[in-house]
């Protein structure tokens, strides 16, 4: 019986050993290689909305002290279709920075009202020549999917934004914001080569713009939205 109970035992203990060791196996499991495409380029069209800039008013101290207003103003920077191109670097599968420029003439239109000489409202538009230059963190939400070989990310980024008026032409700058999110859709692979992949990479934004062209010199925020060709090498 002693035996049979010592036989049964060492068993026991063989199995319990033998599973330790499977799992330490697993464990010690070497972590997924990164992609061998680290690299991304993209370039594509960017909308932004247009979007108020700023207020104002034009007034005039009479005898009495008070200040009497003679006419008010309304700025806004127009609706603009533009070219947007992008680098990449994939730090990890899930996060990439990007260095990102873009291009778009939009126009800055100012209506007068409340004119005190002219009571029908009157409007003024320039061209302004706008660039900008910056970067973003990108986030790939991996644990999603849009399709086949779709993967939707969220942003954050930033930019230095250079604007010109057409005439005349005198250049001023500010700052640009951003957050939104998207899906990059790739339709061709190529694993091994040295373009692993291309796709279609469509976003929408949020924009907040800080002076440049703002008379007021404030934040203003208002939505983008962009779609660009992307390859990965």
């Amino acid at each position: 019986m002693r035996r049979r109970y010592a036989r049964r035992s060492a068993a026991a203990i063989a199995l319990l050993c033998s599973c330790a060791m499977e799992s330490g196996v697993e464990a010690q499991a070497p972590a997924p290689a990164p992609p061998s495409n680290r690299f991304e380029a993209a370039i594509g069209a960017v909308w932004a909305a247009s979007g108020n800039v700023g207020a104002g008013s034009a007034t005039e101290s009479v005898s009495t002290g008070t200040r009497f207003v003679l006419f008010s103003t309304s700025t806004q920077l127009d609706a603009s279709l533009g070219l947007e191109a992008r680098l990449g670097y994939h730090v990890t599968p899930v996060f990439e920075v990007d260095a990102v420029t873009s291009y778009a003439v939009p126009q800055l239109t100012t209506t007068i009202s409340a004119d005190t000489e002219n009571g029908t409202p009157t409007t003024a538009s320039v061209g302004v020549k706008q660039f900008t230059i910056g970067g973003s963190l990108v986030a790939h939400l991996t644990r999603f999917h849009v399709g086949p070989d779709g993967v939707p990310f969220v942003e954050v980024g930033a930019a230095y934004v250079r604007q010109v008026y057409d005439a005349p032409s005198t250049p001023v700058s500010g700052q640009m914001f951003e957050v939104g999110g998207g899906v990059k859709y790739v339709f061709s692979k190529r694993p091994g080569g040295r373009i692993g992949a291309l796709g279609l990479r469509g976003d929408v934004r949020a924009v907040a713009r800080r002076r440049g062209v703002a008379p007021d010199g404030g934040t203003h925020v208002s939505p983008a939205a962009g779609a660009s060709l992307f390859l990965s090498f």
